[in-house]
């Protein structure tokens, strides 16, 4: 009889713990979500000291991201906000190209550090 009441208070206490996990979830989802909102919407290489021609990135609210140039729609990828960095990856045909886009303080801009040239490009959000 005791090994039977230990097991169900050892079940009560999982119970708890499960639930208590469960609302923390519940809670912290949405704001995950919506500190991210923020990046939603269409960024413009808007300085370049490598010259390269501008582009933009169009992020949607699902986690995918287009890469715009030359005024088409180029490859679609995905993306994933973590801490001060946002980690882009395109699936090409033969290949995946991935990047990291630092997040400035204020989130005003997406700065894309180049290793061939050491400068970085800045991506700033396209106004509504």
């Amino acid at each position: 009889m005791k090994a039977r009441a230990v097991a169900s208070g050892d079940t009560m206490k999982n119970a708890k713990l499960f639930a208590a996990i469960l609302m923390m979830a519940c809670l912290i989802g949405p704001v995950v979500a919506a500190d991210q909102s923020w990046l939603v919407g269409k960024w413009e290489m808007s300085f370049d000291p490598d010259g390269n021609e501008k582009d933009w990135l169009q992020f949607s609210a699902d986690g995918k991201v287009v890469s715009i140039s030359g005024g088409a729609n180029g490859p679609v990828g995905t993306y994933v906000v973590s801490g001060d960095q946002v980690q882009i990856t395109f699936q090409l045909k033969t290949r995946s190209v991935s990047m990291t886009l630092a997040i400035s303080p204020d989130k005003k801009k997406l700065l894309n550090f180049s290793k061939r040239t050491g400068n970085t490009a800045e991506y700033t959000r396209v106004k509504a």
